[in-house]
């Protein structure tokens, strides 16, 4: 689930009322990360950096789609000596 999925799923079960401890079981969270979400989402807050420009995207060397690695493991890249 990306952020924004987790973070629209909380403000809806949190506008049905439902307590930030049974949010937290659900999404497999601590009831600490619900509490942040809430504030952050009441502050208008938007993350920066997901909106920022990636800097391996100024790279022409670099492949346009990224590599899917198993397992979320970063790739291992081979660096010229």
């Amino acid at each position: 689930m990306s952020t924004e999925e987790v973070r629209m799923t909380i403000k809806t079960l949190a506008r049905k009322g439902a307590p930030k401890r049974d949010i937290a079981r659900q999404l497999d969270m601590s009831e600490g990360n619900v509490r942040y979400h809430l504030r952050r989402l009441e502050a208008g807050a938007v993350d920066g950096r997901s909106r920022q420009r990636h800097k391996a995207s100024k790279r022409p060397d670099l492949p346009e789609s990224p590599c899917i690695c198993p397992a979320g493991r970063a790739p291992l890249v081979e660096v010229a000596a």
